[in-house]
């Protein structure tokens, strides 16, 4: 059997940095056009090694309260979410044949809206995002 030609896709990302405070600061203050439908699935956080370590949570999210996961300066934090592929090539012919309802796999996304970043000491946070390419 011949291989079928791939085409290559090109992994898109998206950077931006957001100045953390004592006061929660949402994602979304970064990417203001981001939602549901950008498809991330990657994140990223970042800190320069002299910086001041920063936290990641939901909107309660307090360093003093350490209700989050530390972002350690000079190391990079990965958020993944690994989503199985919906096989629709494989998919639609036995839809097709059997005359059934093809089955919707959900995918699973961060939601740039309820995810906070706040330090201490005020801190500038790198971070990208990278969506999904196969939806």
């Amino acid at each position: 059997m011949d291989k079928p030609l791939r085409n290559p896709i090109v992994q898109q990302f998206t950077p931006f940095a957001i100045l953390a405070t004592a006061t929660p600061t949402p994602l979304l203050a970064g990417i203001p056009s981001a939602n549901r439908s950008s498809l991330y699935v990657t994140i990223a956080f970042s800190i320069i090694p002299s910086g001041n370590p920063a936290i990641i949570g939901d909107s309660s999210v307090s360093p003093a309260l350490s209700n989050g996961q530390w972002i350690t300066p000079g190391v990079v934090t990965r958020w993944r979410i690994i989503n199985e592929r919906q096989l629709y090539e494989v998919q639609g012919p036995l839809v097709d044949s059997f005359q059934c309802v093809a089955d919707a796999i959900p995918i699973v996304v961060w939601d740039l809206s309820a995810i906070f970043l706040a330090a201490s000491i005020n801190q500038l946070v790198g971070i990208t995002v990278y969506p999904e390419m196969f939806a």
